[in-house]
């Protein structure tokens, strides 16, 4: 399957507020809310690297991702991704495999749907995000109702989003948790 996306930083609770309130009157409660815990893993040389995602949220699931070179300015990827029951016996598989853990992240997702498009608001440690997937018309269509500027979408991963802010505060750039973020904001 083919996935294109984009993602919005919101700059504060107000926006936030703003574009959750949006999202309800254009489409309803949201689908889906839930927390999740997103372990990547890697097989392979640093550029060459294979990359999977474990999910633990409302759906565990195994998530294989491959970027795609586009000229539509969104993240393009192809992506397979299957239901995981055991997710320890998932992990230990991958283990077997060659995979290392080389990434975790946690979140709270909400997830709405508008003909053709996944809107979901992220909250993420390191701030709060609208991720926008569908077709390029879709997501255009989206960012418009919404009130969002076309020119500030970002194509980054959370896995780059969050390293790069966790280096910049003195924290592991591989391991992006609530509690280990709370701790450091604290003493700001």
């Amino acid at each position: 399957m083919l996935e294109k996306e984009v993602k919005h930083r919101l700059k504060d609770r107000e926006e936030v507020t703003r574009v959750r309130s949006r999202l309800k009157s254009m489409c309803g409660p949201a689908a889906e809310k839930a927390f999740e815990e997103n372990t990547w893993y890697e097989s392979g040389t640093p550029g060459g690297a294979r990359r999977v995602r474990l999910r633990r949220g409302s759906v565990n699931t195994l998530t294989y991702k491959e970027a795609v070179e586009t000229q539509d300015r969104t993240k393009t990827r192809i992506e397979h991704s299957v239901e995981v029951d055991d997710l320890e016996q998932a992990r230990d598989i991958l283990l077997k495999l060659g995979f290392d853990e080389s990434f975790h992240y946690e979140r709270v997702r909400e997830t709405f749907q508008r003909s053709g498009a996944a809107v979901c608001m992220d909250r993420m440690p390191f701030g709060d995000f609208v991720e926008i997937e569908g077709g390029p018309e879709e997501i255009a269509r989206m960012e418009k109702e919404l009130g969002l500027d076309p020119e500030e979408r970002i194509l980054e991963s959370y896995m780059e989003l969050g390293s790069h802010a966790a280096a910049a505060r003195g924290l592991d750039p591989h391991l992006i948790t609530f509690s280990l973020w709370a701790r450091t904001t604290a003493t700001d």
